[in-house]
Formats: C-alpha cells, structure tokens, sequence
C-alpha cells in the first residue's frame, strides 16, 4: 500500500512538473538566428574581450542547429503515429482538464514541447539534444499557431491537446531524420560559424548569447529589440563599428607587456594552481586570438 502511495505522489509531482514547463512562453526568434527560447532564458551582451573566449565550438551548437535544420526539413516528413498521438492525448487532455481553471492555465505549445522534449537527451543540451530541441519547438510551434491560447473549459482541453500531440509526435518521429541529414555538414557548420562569432565580436564589438550559446544574429541590436519585444529582455547594445578597433586595439596594447610574461611557460610550482593555470591559457588565448585578427584585418584592408 505504502509504495503504491509513494508511485502516486511521484507521478503527481511529475504532472505538476510538467504541466509548470508547460505555461513557459516560447518563441522563435527571426532576427537571432532562427534560434527558439524560452522566457527562462538567460540572454547577454557581451563585449568584445569576453565575447572573444566565448567564441568556441561548444557555443555555437545552437546556432548551428538552428541554421542547418531548415535545409534538412523536406527530408524529414514521416508523420506521427496514430498510436503515439493516442497515448499522448489521454494523459495530455487529463492533465490539461485538472489545471484548466487554475490562474495560469497550460497551453498549446507549452504542453507540446513539454512532452516533447521528455525524449530529448541530455536535457536539449548538446549537438543531439539541441538537434531534438529545436525538432519539438518548430514542430510544436506548426501545430499550435492557430490553436487558442490557453484552453478555458474542458471542451477546449481536447483540441488543444489533440494539436500539441500531433506536433509532439510528429517530431519525436523525425528527430534521428534530422540528426542524420545534419551530420555531413555539422563540422563545417561549426567551423563557420566560430568564425563569424570572432568576426562579430571584433566588427562590432560583441554579441549576444543566450544560456552561454552563440546568437548568429545580423544585428545584435534587432536581435535585442525582438527579445525585448517578445520576453522583456532588456539587453543593453552598447557597441558601435567606429569604435570597435580602438577599443579591441587599446584592451590589446593595455596587456601585452603584462602578456607576453604572463604566457611564458614557467617550471611546476613556480606560482599558479591548476585553476590558475587555466585561467591564464584563456587569457593568453583571448589575447593571442585577437591579436591574429587585428593582423589579419589589417592585411585585408591593404589588399
């Protein structure tokens, strides 16, 4: 009896979970990248020094997921299993019938993607959950787009569930369609795209990340402006292109005499910790990095 009560209270607890990620507000965002957030997100504009040590293969993965998933779109059209649907608007119709008269009722998308991403690895982090992430927001968001907000009877619980399943389903289904036709170009995708973080960075004196991922926005001011517009983020874009290269150039001038003893190897023991050590590797790549791009804008400008 006492373990039956103990599976009931876990399940109960999962429902309210679940059902709480469901009345997040999520959005694809145009003018950053494509990329969907949610009001959760932790978004920033960082100038170009600390912009500079960002710019890495990990932290582009987002951006990257973003741009190559609309290429492999037409590929990926398996639709959704009767089954799944099924069993995915009993438990969803349920749940949203229990919650539909409370303060923040759940929504289409919302419920969706929280159902969705239950089969995403590693918590939509990564090449491959990031892959799945994005599968269950552009599916999710097709499906839910003309479907009421937030249901307010029980009627509504039934069509609202029936479209947040449909999407649910169908991108569960084509989420290895995805991986598989992203993987030939990921590499390169990465490659590029830690280029243009770089060159951003340096042109126009930063860019923002959100939840520590690159945005690959056009304009990180528009990119501001639609954030603020859709979540209230207020990000503060402060850079201007005239002002960039002496700004890089001055934070450049300001440490190499302190850097190019700082970056000599020293003998072990000779005063950094392991935290220290690593600390310095990224100062010293930080500087190295964009002494490479001064060098190589400037050569570009005389050709």
């Amino acid at each position: 009896m006492n373990r039956n009560k103990t599976w009931i209270g876990i399940a109960l607890v999962g429902a309210l979970l679940w059902l709480s990620d469901a009345a997040t507000a999520r959005a694809e965002l145009s003018e950053c990248g494509g990329v969907f957030l949610s009001e959760g997100a932790n978004c920033e504009y960082r100038k170009t020094e600390q912009c500079m040590t960002e710019c890495t293969t990990t932290a582009v993965e987002t951006a990257c997921v973003a741009k190559l998933y609309t290429s492999c779109e037409n590929q990926c059209t398996t639709s959704a299993s009767t089954s799944c649907e099924s069993t995915c608007s009993q438990g969803c119709t349920t749940n949203c019938q229990t919650q539909v008269a409370t303060p923040e009722p759940p929504n289409c998308m919302g419920l969706c993607v929280s159902d969705c991403q239950q089969s995403c690895e590693d918590g939509g982090r990564g090449r491959r959950g990031g892959c799945c992430s994005h599968t269950c927001n552009d599916r999710c968001e097709d499906k839910c787009k003309d479907v009421v907000a937030e249901p307010t009877n029980a009627e509504q619980c039934t069509t609202t569930c029936m479209n947040a399943c449909s999407g649910s389903c169908t991108a569960k289904v084509n989420v290895e369609c995805q991986l598989n036709c992203q993987t030939s170009t990921y590499t390169q995708c990465e490659t590029e795209l830690v280029e243009t973080c770089e060159t951003k960075c340096m042109d126009e004196g930063g860019a923002i990340f959100c939840d520590g991922q690159f945005v690959n926005a056009a304009s990180a001011r528009s990119c501001a402006d639609q954030l603020k517009a859709t979540f209230d983020f207020n990000i503060n874009v402060e850079a201007t292109v005239t002002a960039v290269g002496d700004t890089a150039g001055d934070a450049v001038d300001a440490t190499k005499e302190k850097s190019d003893d700082l970056c000599t190897v020293r003998a072990p023991g000779a005063g950094h910790g392991a935290k220290g050590t690593l600390a310095l590797l990224g100062l010293c790549a930080s500087v190295l990095t964009v002494q490479r791009l001064r060098k190589r804008r400037s050569s570009s400008e005389k050709r």
